[in-house]
């Protein structure tokens, strides 16, 4: 015996549309059609809203396509048909209301239409201008106003509107149709709508930012650039005229030491050798800023050379007194004694040769170059000038002329100049700055040892870690 088996009846298939919407206007409103088109083709639905199940089916990514009367009709049919086959596409009916479209042939036949052969589906009206039921200023036709009879008839009942003003906001109005056509509450479409007013405030702020401050960037960069060509015009005029006052002073300072040698040459022509201009020269340059030095030049100019050589004296002395004092300024305290000396040997020498080379002496020792015996040419001096006039202080093998010249001890000139015999404070004090200057506490020799430590640690390191990756294997 067969078992009969009952089948459930099958659910009909949702209807597919070809347009979500009909757009229904008079010419007058073609602007409002044309943007309530372009916002509905171009409106992005929210991504919470999409594959909603809602009363219109599921909910899409876009609206579009949206049919536009008279825009989207094809040449070879008739507007009957085009209209119809339109109207029968679309999920939904738009009519634009305005004084006008109640007026319109064209608008009244496509509700008729729309309501006759498809009641079923939503129509949305909405309000440009004019007054609902006002009989001067009435915004939609007689076909929307009223209930449509089996036949296609419009009756005089008046039919339920819900309609959408724009005058109440473009987007208020756009977000009621929104939500009609999709079937979702207008606070869901709202919601995406101040998303998006939101991102479009945040663009535009983010943007006039970007503007503002690439503005303030060009200006600055303008008064930057202003800036240093002002500076650069200012700093070339202060280097010109520093440039000028060196010339000046170059030229006056020369003047200086001419008329000194030309005094002496007139006076007594033995005292203006021909190096003697050059050597005052250096002596009156470096007597600039000093009082006692300058008070030297007037005696100079005075020709009284000796008590000039004593000014001159006192300066180098104190100088030299600062050696040591600062390990710090070592170099550059013993330099500015040396270059002390140097001017007092170049004053020295006009009346004095011997106090002159001994002068030089003082500057080579705080120089740290050659011997004392040298001048400051470089040139072997006489040995008995090295000592002094005569040659009773030297030792006999020297003081004879035919006899052979003896090697030069290096440790004398650390030690006061004794190679036997106690080490003097004078030898002391020179080998403490000579060991400063080039032995175990000079730059060099710390920088030295700085790197074998460096190197002795680096290797240390890398054989720590060989032997740790040994014990790990």
């Amino acid at each position: 015996m067969k078992r009969r088996v009952k089948r459930k009846p099958s659910m009909a298939a949702p209807v597919e549309f070809r347009y979500r919407a009909f757009i229904s206007y008079c010419h007058a409103d073609i602007k409002w059609a044309k943007w309530l088109h372009r916002s509905l083709e171009s409106l992005r639905i929210d991504r919470d809203l999409i594959g909603r199940q809602t009363a219109m089916g599921l909910i899409p990514k876009t609206l579009r396509p949206i049919f536009r009367d008279r825009d989207d009709f094809t040449s070879g049919h008739s507007l009957k048909e085009q209209t119809l086959a339109a109207l029968d596409s679309s999920a939904v009916l738009i009519v634009l209301g305005s004084p006008d479209a109640a007026k319109s042939h064209y608008v009244n036949e496509e509700v008729r239409l729309f309501k006759h052969r498809h009641p079923d589906r939503p129509i949305i009206p909405i309000i440009l201008n004019g007054k609902p039921g006002d009989p001067v200023s009435e915004c939609f036709p007689p076909a929307l106003k009223f209930e449509m009879a089996p036949d296609g008839a419009i009756t005089d009942r008046p039919a339920d509107l819900l309609a959408a003003d724009i005058r109440d906001g473009r987007d208020l109005m756009l977000a009621k149709v929104v939500s009609r056509i999709l079937g979702v509450p207008t606070d869901d479409v709202r919601k995406r709508q101040v998303i998006a007013q939101n991102w479009r405030l945040k663009v535009t702020a983010a943007v006039v930012s970007v503007f503002a401050v690439l503005s303030l960037v060009a200006v600055f960069l303008v008064l930057e650039r202003f800036t240093n060509e002002a500076r650069a015009v200012e700093r070339d005029k202060q280097l010109a005229n520093i440039a000028q006052s060196e010339e000046a002073r170059d030229k006056q300072l020369a003047n200086i030491a001419q008329s000194i040698v030309q005094g002496l040459r007139e006076r007594s022509p033995a005292q203006a050798g021909s190096g003697a201009e050059k050597a005052l020269g250096d002596a009156v340059a470096a007597a600039q800023g000093d009082a006692r030095l300058q008070k030297a030049l007037d005696l100079l100019k005075a020709n009284k050379p000796q008590e000039a050589e004593s000014l001159f004296r006192a300066v180098a002395d104190e100088k030299a007194a600062r050696v040591g004092t600062d390990r710090a300024r070592l170099e550059e305290d013993s330099k500015a004694a040396a270059a002390a000396y140097r001017n007092l040997g170049a004053i020295a020498g006009l009346s004095d040769p011997t106090r002159a080379r001994e002068a030089d002496a003082k500057a080579r020792e705080y120089d740290g170059e050659g011997s004392p015996g040298k001048g400051s040419s470089g040139k072997d001096l006489p040995e008995a000038q090295s000592e002094g006039s005569s040659g009773k202080d030297l030792p006999e093998a020297q003081s004879d002329p035919t006899a052979a010249p003896q090697p030069s001890k290096p440790e004398t000139q650390t030690h006061g100049g004794k190679s036997t015999g106690p080490r003097t404070p004078e030898g002391l004090e020179r080998s403490k700055r000579a060991n400063w200057k080039y032995g175990y506490y000079s730059r060099e020799a710390k920088a030295e040892r700085g790197r074998v430590r460096a190197t002795i640690v680096a290797w240390a390191r890398i054989g720590h870690g060989y032997q740790l990756t040994l014990e790990r294997k």
